[in-house]
C-alpha cells in the first residue's frame, strides 16, 4: 500500500490545461509566450498556472527542444556596486527575455574555483553563461577555461577575445574632461579605482589620452580602493601635493570621500575645488552639494548581454557591445577659480 506519507503529484502540463479548459498546446504556447494565443485564453492560462503552483520540468523540456531556458551568471569574487548593479541588470534582462537564472558566485579567482563553479552551472544544462569580471586575474581565468556552452562577459575586451560587453570608457573620460574643460579647468586630477581591476586601468589610461589631447599639464594620478575611507585619504593628499582645481574620482564612493576631504581641510566646493564622480549611485543626488557624476547604464549593460547571450545560443555571431555613459550634472562642480582669487 502506498505511504501516508507519500509525496504529492506534482501538477503537470495537462492539468493545466484541463483547469484552463484549453489544449495542452495552447498551454504550451503561453509558456513559451507565442503568438496566435487571444489574452482572454492567456489570462485564463496563467490564473490556473498560479492556482496550480505548476512549474515546468526544465529537464524535460530540455530534452525535447535541446534548451534548458536557464542561463548561468558568474560573479568573479567582487562585492562593489557596479558589479552587484550589472549582475542585477543582467538577472532583469534574463527574465524579461523569458529565462531563468542560476546565479554561481565564485570565492575566490582560482582556477579552481571559477572551474567549480562553472561546472555546477554546466550541470544544469544551461542555455549559456555570462561572467562578471572586473579583475585582469578573472578575465585570464575565463580566457583559459574550455566552456562547452556559449559564453559572454562583462568587461573591457582590451586584453582577451571575448564575447563582451562594455562602458565606453573612452566616452567616460571625454565626458569628465570636456566637462570640466567647458568650465575653464586646466589643473585636473584623477583619483583611480585599484589598478587589478580592468575597467579601473582603461578608465585611467583614457583620462591620460582624453588629457593631452586637451593640451592640458598632466599631473599624477593617485589610487584608491572604490571606497569612501580611501577617496578621503587620497583626497587629502591631492591637495597637499598637487592642488588641482577639479578631481575625477573613478566612483561615486570615494568622490564622497573627496568632498569630505575638501570640507574638513576647508575647500568649498565647487567655488575652489570642483568633483565628478562616476556610476551615479541612488544617494548621488543628495551628497552635499549633489554630485556631478558619469551614469552608467546597467540596465542597458543587462539587457546587452543577453541579447548577445541569446544570440551566441541561436548560433549567430555578435560584435563587443559598447554601452555609452551619460554626464548628470549637478552641484559639485563650477567655473575653474580665478588665479590669485
Amino acid at each position: 500500500m502506498p505511504s501516508d506519507h507519500a509525496r504529492p503529484r506534482k501538477p503537470s502540463m495537462q492539468d493545466v490545461a484541463q483547469l484552463a479548459d484549453v489544449s495542452v498546446q495552447t498551454v504550451s504556447r503561453v509558456l513559451n509566450d507565442k503568438p496566435n494565443v487571444s489574452e482572454q485564453t492567456r489570462e485564463r492560462v496563467q490564473r490556473a498556472i498560479q492556482e496550480l503552483d505548476y512549474h515546468r520540468n526544465t529537464a524535460a523540456v530540455a530534452l525535447v527542444t535541446q534548451y534548458s531556458k536557464v542561463l548561468g551568471v558568474v560573479d568573479c569574487g567582487m562585492d562593489r556596486t557596479g558589479p552587484y548593479e550589472t549582475i542585477r541588470a543582467v538577472h532583469r534582462a534574463a527574465h524579461e527575455a523569458g529565462y531563468f537564472v542560476s546565479f554561481a558566485h565564485s570565492p575566490s579567482l582560482t582556477a579552481a574555483s571559477v572551474r567549480s563553479v562553472l561546472d555546477s552551472l554546466l550541470e544544469q544544462a544551461v542555455d549559456g553563461i555570462v561572467f562578471v569580471a572586473p579583475h585582469y586575474e578573472a578575465l585570464s581565468v575565463i580566457h583559459d577555461l574550455k566552456v562547452s556552452v556559449p559564453t559572454v562577459v562583462v568587461a573591457p575586451s582590451t586584453r582577451f577575445p571575448h564575447h563582451t560587453v562594455e562602458l565606453d570608457n573612452q566616452a567616460t573620460a571625454r565626458l569628465a574632461v570636456d566637462h570640466l574643460v567647458s568650465l575653464s579647468h586646466r589643473r585636473l586630477v584623477h583619483l583611480a579605482g585599484p589598478l587589478d581591476w580592468v575597467d579601473a586601468n582603461v578608465r585611467m589610461e583614457a583620462w591620460y589620452h582624453r588629457v593631452q589631447r586637451a593640451s592640458l599639464p598632466v599631473l599624477p594620478t593617485f589610487v584608491g580602493d572604490w571606497t569612501a575611507r580611501s577617496g578621503y585619504e587620497r583626497g587629502r593628499q591631492i591637495m597637499r601635493e598637487v592642488a588641482p582645481t577639479a578631481i575625477f574620482a573613478a566612483n561615486d564612493q570615494m568622490a564622497l570621500g573627496v568632498l569630505r576631504a575638501l570640507a574638513v581641510d576647508g575647500y568649498r566646493v565647487p567655488e575652489d575645488v570642483s568633483v565628478i564622480g562616476f556610476g551615479d549611485v541612488d544617494d548621488a543626488e543628495f551628497y552635499s552639494p549633489p554630485l556631478t557624476t558619469i551614469r552608467e547604464d546597467f540596465d542597458e549593460v543587462g539587457r546587452q548581454s543577453i541579447a548577445m547571450l541569446l544570440d551566441l545560443v541561436r548560433g549567430d555571431e555578435r560584435s563587443s557591445v559598447l554601452v555609452e555613459p551619460e554626464l548628470v550634472v549637478r552641484r559639485s562642480t563650477g567655473p575653474a577659480p580665478m588665479p590669485g582669487a
